[in-house]
């Protein structure tokens, strides 16, 4: 019998049962992430255009991808819900499979624990294995987790081997950077050839352990950058380290490694730190966050930023300071090696001493070098156990001592170590407001060169409206650094827009509360003493008195009476000027003035009476009209307002004014009584706010009274 040619006809479709359409449903619902794998197991490799995705948030992918203008497919570990796609980790970055984005292409683990990626026609091109499991056992997956870490395990979940232990440009949050003695690894950082070539390039990143360890930024054999050694708060050269908000670092120096991580607490923000550069435009260390809102990546620090951080930029025994101009100058004590190179601002040569140390006579002291980056460290020697006068004295016994400083500027004061350094000084900078003491050594002859004695009562003088003579103690800078335990991040009581105030114990056990001016002020020393005898006039029971100053080269110091919690007067409330400068932004009025068109005296009434006269919006900047919310500007002006009532109790809590600012309802708010402009016994007005408990204190220790 001849066939018609035809196949048969497909048996009819079997009618789906209702579990069957629930399971349907139930797996498209399903969200894509929850779906996809995260694993790879012996004899189950990842094919080319397969993906695997971490469990939980789903934050990274692993996979295949070429880069934009590349012929080449890599294996690599990308954010899976970032666009456009930002890679952390190439395996195979110096062999790509041919050809773009390689179907073909494979990554497989086996039972040995080896990783593999392979071209299409299976040759392996690139490979990883462990050492051997301590059990004995075999892998059984390699996993890619939420933290972009590619595991290697066996059954009990013992890691073989993983991706964090093998960083490429990348670090990750809980990746490490530095040298794992006891596994003989240097984990380093090799920026990408270019953005479409993974492939490594000469710059690279990693820890310098000899001395005292540092991170540092190499082209090649050559240094970019270096950060400086370790404080126990951060490297003292990124001393703004302490001032990132939600980031924990940790900093190992131990026998078995040296190392340094960071960690995000709240694991929804993304982050990574990453290194770029060629051997033409050198290395460049970045720290990005993602911003949901713009959806890109925003830089939030990166190094190296200015000439300073560029390695020797002034040469040994020379200083950094971007404040200045010419950057370059050399340590008290020591002169230009090459004037003429010097006059054509480059002092790459350095500086040398001006006066030969005295090491047999003993004679020799030190200047203190504030704010400072500390010298590379890498021929320096470290003594954890030594306090600080252990290190002075440890100096002047070795005739090769040049400068010494904290290991530690954490813990007891009294056994915080220290580091001694021998020959040039090298690769120093300042900056303003942060980093560390250098206690540089220098000949006795160069000591008394215009050197301030300590605790002179010789400091600035004035007259009085009496014709009594005020007298203002100058102090000089070392016993300000050592009243305050070298300005420790400890002693720390607050930071305003001019400089930190430091809590502080002289040498006679008074305490004292110290404010460093910020070194990008350019107000000179007849602008400063003027300043400095106004405030000594000025004494009131409610202002904290100035006992006395100091001045070293740029460094201006102002030295107050150190006074507790609660010793201003209880009446006397920051909210009251909080208050005046709302009414001032929204007038573009000063407080200060007669309204004689109203009949009032200053704004704070006048203010009071166009409100109660329903006329609040008559007092809006004209500047401002048109291109403001009218109940923005009423609530703005209420809670202005309540700040400056006449009773204290009257006026709110700065928790309370931040709750009145983020309501929507402006009717919720209190109506304002009259200000105090009023003549009228604050013991007659009922109370319309609440308020806790008078002992209920702030925590800040001091109140200084500033222009703004």
């Amino acid at each position: 019998m001849l066939s018609s040619g035809r196949e048969p006809a497909p048996p009819p479709p079997v009618a789906m049962t209702a579990s069957c359409h629930l399971a349907l449903v139930l797996l498209l619902l399903l969200p894509a992430s929850s779906r996809a794998r995260d694993t790879i197991s012996p004899g189950q490799p990842l094919l080319g255009n397969d993906t695997l995705v971490s469990s939980g948030a789903g934050v990274f992918a692993l996979g295949f991808f070429t880069p934009p203008g590349s012929n080449g497919t890599y294996l690599g570990i990308w954010y899976a819900k970032v666009l456009p796609r930002t890679v952390v980790w190439v395996a195979n970055r110096a062999a790509p499979v041919p050809g773009a984005h390689t179907a073909g292409a494979t990554f497989s683990v086996s039972r040995a624990c080896e990783l593999a990626v392979a071209d299409p026609n299976s040759t392996v091109i690139w490979s990883a294995s462990s050492s051997p499991l301590p059990s004995g056992g075999a892998c059984t997956a390699a996993r890619i987790q939420d933290d972009g870490n590619l595991v290697v395990t066996d059954a009990r979940g013992t890691v073989a081997w993983q991706g964090f232990d093998h960083p490429t440009d990348t670090l990750l949050p809980g990746m490490r950077v530095g040298v794992d003695r006891a596994a003989g690894k240097n984990l380093t950082l090799t920026a990408w050839a270019s953005p479409s070539d993974p492939s490594p390039s000469a710059v690279t990143a990693g820890m310098e352990t000899r001395g005292d360890p540092e991170v540092f930024i190499w082209n090649g054999p050559a240094r970019v950058w270096r950060s400086g050694p370790w404080d126990g708060l951060q490297f003292t050269g990124v001393p703004d380290t302490v001032t990132y908000k939600g980031f924990t670092f940790r900093f190992v120096n131990t026998p078995r490694e040296v190392t340094y991580s960071f960690q995000v607490p709240n694991t929804s923000i993304l982050t990574r730190l990453t290194l770029n550069g060629t051997a033409v435009s050198g290395g460049l260390l970045q720290r990005w966050t993602w911003s949901a809102a713009t959806s890109s990546w925003t830089l939030y620090w990166y190094a190296p930023r200015d000439q300073c951080d560029a390695v020797s930029a002034c040469g040994p025994n020379g200083v950094c300071d971007t404040g200045n101009f010419p950057v370059c100058s050399c340590l008290h004590g020591f002169t230009p090696k090459s004037p003429a190179a010097w006059a054509l601002r480059d002092g790459r040569d350095g500086c040398v001493r001006s006066t030969p140390l005295d090491c047999a006579n003993g004679t020799d002291g030190f200047v203190v070098l504030p704010h400072a980056k500390v010298p590379d460290a890498t021929g320096a020697v470290v003594d954890y156990d030594a306090s600080l006068e252990q290190c002075k004295r440890k100096c002047l016994s070795n005739c090769s001592c040049t400068a010494y400083a904290r290991a530690n500027v954490t813990g007891d004061a009294g056994h915080r170590g220290c580091v001694i350094w021998t020959g040039g000084l090298d690769d120093i900078r300042v900056f303003p407001g942060f980093g560390q003491d250098l206690y540089v050594r220098l000949a006795a002859k160069d000591l008394d060169v215009g050197r301030i004695q300590p605790y002179s009562r010789e400091g600035f003088t004035e007259r009085n409206d009496h014709g009594d003579e005020l007298e203002l103690p100058l102090y000089d800078y070392e016993t300000i650094a050592a009243a305050t335990e070298g300005f420790s991040t400890s002693n720390k009581l607050g930071e305003g827009g001019f400089g930190p105030v430091y809590k502080g114990k002289l040498e006679d056990g008074q305490e004292i509360a110290v404010k460093t001016l910020s070194r990008s002020s350019i107000q000179g020393l007849d602008e400063f003493r003027n300043e400095v005898m106004l405030i000594a006039k000025l004494q009131h029971r409610n202002l904290v008195r100035l006992i006395g100053c100091s001045i070293s080269g740029q460094e201006k110091i102002l030295i107050y009476e150190y006074m507790p919690n609660k010793s201003l007067d209880y009446f006397l409330f920051d909210v009251f000027s909080f208050g005046v400068i709302v009414l001032e932004i929204i007038t573009g009025i000063r407080n200060r003035g007669v309204y004689s068109y109203s009949g009032h005296l200053n704004l704070l009434a006048h203010a009071w009476s166009l409100l109660a006269e329903g006329k609040s919006l008559d007092l809006v900047d004209e500047t401002l009209k048109g291109s403001f919310d009218s109940d923005e500007v009423l609530k703005c002006l209420k809670v202005g307002l309540l700040c400056v009532q006449e009773n204290p109790d009257d006026r709110p809590l700065m928790s309370q004014v931040l709750l009145m600012l983020a309501s929507a309802d402006i009717a919720s708010l209190p109506t304002p009584k009259q200000p105090g402009f009023a003549a009228r016994s604050v013991a007659t007005e009922d109370s319309t706010l609440s308020k806790p408990d008078s002992g209920i204190v702030s925590s800040m220790t001091i109140t200084l009274v500033e222009g703004r």
